[in-house]
């Protein structure tokens, strides 16, 4: 490549400097003319980051004053190394170029999606390809970027996360291929390996968490710089006797964070420790910032079913309970959730941490941002001490010696010279999946031998099921051949049908359930208490009575509540996230173990679709359908509001999934008979796939109601039979009984 002459090269630097010195305009928060008072508050801790394994939380926070610096001094040891060969000032984004972008972006906002918004069409735009060329190809000929910068959306359930920095992902069109080819031929072999496996990855190099001004001023902000101690929220306490659960906790292999980078871009030994007082009277403006847990509720138990069908007017009473409580679960959610109803001393500077640790935790990432608009912190995840090193406060359009484009350069290329010299530091072979032998107990932790917190692998799950090629479902449906078992699996291959429709009744009953998470970066401390919502569905529960003496859900005992652990998360479903686990049992004549699914929906529209589809399972069940479909447990409230658990027994992989099984002709003529079984009563499934079409050494069952509905169109039936019988002939035989239909919508 021709070095530019001394003269570009001067040009090229006074436009750099003048990007280094660039501050953005104040901005101006405002309240939205749709909404009665502007936000204030902020999420409380989402229900995931409350089960993160103890090793895994953040345990201090720390303040770093020289940190600004430090990432302005690495920006300059960088421009010095490539200054000869940076490329000419052509396509560069200029100081007349960043005045007209300006000139049309307003700095008026109304909340934290505003925020986003300007900083990604302003700031990003205006510094990543800088960052780029420093940090990755520095003897490029032209001006481009391997980096971008990218709003992201709300996770139900998860840490809240506004921006990331990633890799961009290797170009497939001709065009961009060419041009990342020409940045990337310049690298070193390790570092363009190490680039090249990110980007596959699509991991963030570096997590935003964005905030309103309204939400985040200047006091919280400040307030995060004088924390010290944390005290990680869980779930509220239990006085958890479950003996399945302290077991697990004494054999769990401990959940591994990734290594910190050993020559980093910083020096952590400028440690400034908070005042034992602060200087402004924050103490009482936030007096709720405190990191300690809510004190403990006593919950009590639910009415039982029985109670809950006595007499017609208590039924009618009970409907109108009903509409109350959906009313009442509306209102909850709309303060747990919109900020515009929360109190504005709910302002914690600890929630706003904890929600940025979790993501970096589940990330893997070591660069964390906290952004208001006006104010800003850089923070460092330092992973073996559990510590959040915090910069001082910095006023974007204020901000001299650095400049705030300097800043933001400097936080770009500290996350990229990260993200890769802990690449470099790990082994490739710890990407390739290793199987489970079939003889570990299936209580272990980590067992797809993870090396760090990183989320369940996929390629190794389908959407519905447990791990591809998994044969240990041992239980039939009802009805099936030459067994009454349901659809599941037991811990005991010898388990008679009668033994497997007591444990499965005993659960169908049980109002209460504790749910632990245990796999990948997840280890609760506490277990998640739900409480049964919705009457059981299975037709003969009358039988049976329930367990001795239920008492309040806070005694934690198994013989009084279901216990499930959640061994794995399988994907997203229509109605929410599904999980795979086991149900155990300990209670005085019933033993055993039943492995389930269990769905979370998080978001009000996905608990009442989740509500709607256990309804549809309760119409099937009337209708005299007991085979073909997943047996339901029952739908369950988190005692804390922010979730509902639809918990059904595991019925097998799905067919997308692969490796293809060979299914035998009464097993597809089964299934086709459940259909039209279910056509019969007046539903439409309305989401016939493969995926959604489950297969075990024990049958055929088909999931997921969310979209059915009811419907008398005997040629949309039509259509969706002939659709099954397709998928189910191209299984079976590798070409459909019939010539293939149209595409199905």
């Amino acid at each position: 490549m021709a070095e530019c002459s001394r003269s570009h090269l001067s040009e090229v630097r006074q436009e750099i400097d003048a990007l280094f010195a660039w501050n953005p305009p104040v901005i101006r928060a405002i309240a939205s003319p749709f909404s009665k008072r502007p936000s204030t508050g902020t999420h409380p801790p989402a229900f995931y980051d409350k089960h993160l394994a103890q090793q895994l939380v953040l345990k201090q926070v720390k303040r770093l004053p020289s940190l600004v610096q430090q990432l302005a001094a690495n920006v300059d040891k960088a421009l010095g190394n490539a200054f000869e060969s940076l490329p000419p000032l052509e396509d560069f984004i200029t100081s007349e170029a960043r005045r007209m972008s300006l000139k049309y972006q307003d700095p008026t906002v109304f909340d934290e999606k505003g925020v986003v918004s300007y900083y990604e069409k302003i700031t990003s735009t205006f510094c990543v390809p800088l960052a780029s060329t420093l940090a990755l190809h520095p003897k490029a000929s032209v001006w481009d970027s391997l980096l971008e910068w990218s709003a992201s959306t709300r996770s139900p359930g998860r840490a809240i996360m506004n921006g990331v920095l990633r890799f961009r992902e290797i170009a497939h069109d001709e065009e961009s291929k060419s041009t990342q080819e020409l940045l990337l031929k310049n690298m070193d072999n390790e570092t363009r390996r190490a680039f090249e496996d990110l980007s596959k990855s699509v991991s963030p190099l570096a997590t935003w968490e964005m905030k309103s001004l309204f939400a985040a001023p200047k006091e919280v902000v400040t307030a995060i710089c004088n924390l010290d101690r944390f005290t990680w929220t869980s779930c509220q306490k239990v006085l958890c006797k479950v003996p399945e659960h302290k077991r697990m906790r004494e054999r769990a292999e401990p959940a591994r964070a990734g290594p910190d980078a050993k020559n980093p871009s910083w020096d952590l030994k400028d440690v400034s420790y908070p005042p034992a007082a602060p200087a402004e009277p924050l103490g009482q403006a936030l007096s709720s910032t405190s990191a300690m847990p809510p004190p403990m509720q006593a919950v009590s138990m639910v009415p039982s079913a029985k109670e809950k069908g006595k007499g017609k007017a208590k039924a009618e009473t009970e409907d109108r309970g009903a509409d109350e409580g959906k009313a009442s679960r509306k209102r909850q959610k709309r303060d747990r959730d919109d900020a515009a109803y929360q109190d504005p001393h709910d302002r914690t500077a600890e929630k706003v941490v904890q929600q940025a640790w979790a993501q970096a935790v589940r990330d893997d990432g070591t660069v964390i941002v906290l952004h208001s608009g006006n104010y800003e912190l850089v923070c460092l995840r330092h992973r073996a001490s559990q510590t959040l090193y915090v910069s001082d406060l910095i006023e974007p359009h204020t901000c001299a010696n650095p400049g705030y484009g300097k800043v933001q350069v400097g936080i770009y290329v500290a996350a990229v010279e990260d993200a890769i010299n802990r690449r470099k530091q790990q082994p490739y072979a710890e990407s390739q999946d290793t199987p489970p032998d079939d003889d570990e107990d299936r209580f272990d932790i980590d067992d797809n031998n993870d090396k760090g917190p990183r989320r369940g692998r996929r390629s190794d799950r389908g959407p519905r099921g447990g791990r591809r090629g998994d044969s240990n479902v041992r239980s039939r449906g009802p009805g099936r051949r030459g067994g009454s078992q349901r659809r599941g699996e037991t811990r005991n291959d010898d388990a008679d049908a009668a033994a497997v429709d007591k444990l499965i009744q005993v659960a169908s009953i049980a109002e209460n359930t504790l749910v632990q998470l245990h796999y990948s970066i997840y280890d609760s401390p506490v277990p998640a208490s739900f409480v049964r919502s919705s009457p059981p569905i299975l037709a003969n529960m009358e039988s049976l009575a329930p367990p001795d003496s239920p008492r309040a859900i806070s005694t934690g005992r198994l013989g009084e509540c279901l216990f499930i652990i959640l061994t794995s998360e399988i994907g997203q479903g229509a109605t929410g996230l599904v999980h795979r686990g086991t149900l155990n049992f300990d209670i005085p004549g019933v033993s055993g173990a039943i492995d389930v699914i269990v769905k979370f929906a998080f978001e009000l529209e996905q608990q009442d679709a989740l509500r709607a589809e256990h309804e549809v399972y309760r119409l099937l069940r009337s209708k005299g359908i007991l085979t073909g479909i997943a047996t339901t447990l029952g739908i369950f409230d988190d005692c804390e509001g922010m979730a509902n658990a639809l918990i059904m027994v595991y019925a097998g992989v799905s067919l997308s999934q692969g490796p293809h099984c060979i299914l035998s002709a009464s097993d597809c003529d089964l299934a086709l008979s459940t259909l039209e079984l279910i056509h019969n009563a007046g539903l439409l499934h309305g989401d016939i796939r493969e995926e959604n079409i489950l297969v075990s050494d024990l049958g055929i069952t088909i999931i997921d109601f969310a979209y059915s509905k009811q419907c008398r169109d005997r040629k949309a039936m039509n259509k969706e039979y002939r659709l099954l019988q397709y998928i189910l002939g191209k299984q079976r035989h590798g070409g459909a009984y019939h010539t293939p239909m149209e595409s199905y919508t």
